[in-house]
């Protein structure tokens, strides 16, 4: 993602790493071949946690083969086009960008299992209980 001068993705969180790395992100909403609605990219894409991702500002959403390629092509013009919304939706869904997730994960597990918590060493020397 952080070599790509633009992303697209389909009703995906791929979208929150994008935008995390600054990365334009053209939103997918549309089927190439004809389906009903509940089987549908747009069913998907209606779900309440990508349509708040989406209201943020950091994509630009799409509902057909014309508006995707115009997309991606102003975003190949102008990659700071929509970066203060990729901003507000890194801001309103990711909890730190620090590299330390999956830590954070296993510990979660392992307290849940009753087993010890992994510790880790800060930039200081430090040693943190995670």
């Amino acid at each position: 993602i952080l070599a790509a001068d633009v992303t697209v993705a389909s009703a995906s969180t791929f979208t929150i790493d994008a935008a995390v790395l600054d990365t334009p992100v053209v939103s997918v909403e549309f089927d190439l071949q004809d389906t009903d609605y509940y089987t549908s990219i747009r069913a998907v894409a209606d779900r309440d946690h990508l349509r708040h991702a989406a209201e943020t500002g950091g994509t630009t959403t799409t509902r057909n083969i014309g508006e995707a390629v115009d997309a991606i092509v102003a975003y190949l013009d102008d990659p700071s086009l929509h970066s203060r919304g990729r901003k507000r939706l890194e801001e309103a869904v990711v909890y730190r960008v620090d590299g330390k997730s999956a830590e954070r994960l296993a510990n979660f597990v392992l307290r849940s299992l009753g087993m010890a918590e992994m510790t880790t060493q800060s930039d200081s020397g430090q040693r943190l209980k995670l």
